[in-house]
């Protein structure tokens, strides 16, 4: 299954700011990045294609990282949850498609 090195990126990229997130304790693992990875490929798969496409990785975001976090006890009483966290992380990192394929 083809993972384009620019989305293996953007995965890493999502973990590594669930990490540096000011609302979160504990933001996801190596091993989570891992999971996210298998799951676009396999959720790629079902719908009959050999590559992994960025919706892919949109889709599955909260399905994989969100019961991975630990929140701040400050955040929670803000009303914050692991998906909208989740939300901010995809809205604020960014996936430079010009460098796909190249």
């Amino acid at each position: 299954m083809n993972v384009d090195g620019t989305l293996q990126d953007y995965i890493v990229a999502l973990a590594e700011a669930t990490r540096k997130h000011p609302d979160l304790t504990l933001g996801v693992s190596p091993r989570g990045t891992l999971a996210l990875l298998k799951a676009a490929q396999a959720f790629a798969a079902i719908r009959g294609r050999d590559y992994v496409i960025p919706d892919d990785i949109k889709i599955l975001v909260p399905l994989t990282f969100s019961h991975r976090l630990i929140l701040k006890p400050e955040a929670e009483l803000r009303g914050s949850t692991a998906r909208t966290i989740l939300e901010d992380v995809l809205e604020k990192t960014p996936l430079d498609l010009d460098s796909m394929n190249s």
